[in-house]
């Protein structure tokens, strides 16, 4: 009789640090998952940051690269000597305009940078 309560109080004790063990392996286990998932974020804000900040960066190089050859079409159309003298003013002042548009194109791409 005593080799019998002594053996169901060892199977309660192994019961009970089993389920210790279940508890703390379950802790373990979610604990991972959760710094999994906020490593797997933390990536994926990172990334789409960076697509961003290419994305600001090719359209502000592709609009410059536009900028670049409608002025050099402009000047060129202005020291070709055929057009007449208010078409020159014109097409002076509209690649002193475009020169404006795209400081402030610029600037925005800086700033959207920044952002």
């Amino acid at each position: 009789r005593l080799g019998l309560a002594s053996l169901e109080h060892a199977q309660r004790n192994v019961r009970v640090a089993a389920a210790g063990l279940y508890a703390r392996t379950r802790l373990q286990a979610r604990g991972a998952h959760e710094s999994g998932m906020r490593s797997r974020a933390v990536r994926l804000m990172l990334l789409r940051a960076r697509f961003a900040e290419f994305r600001v960066e090719t359209r502000a190089r592709i609009l410059g690269e536009m900028h670049a050859v409608k002025r050099a079409t402009l000047l060129k159309a202005v020291e070709g000597g055929t057009a007449p003298a208010a078409l020159k003013t014109s097409l002076l002042a509209a690649a002193r305009a475009g020169d404006a548009l795209d400081n402030a194109q610029q600037r925005g791409a800086e700033l959207e940078r920044l952002l």
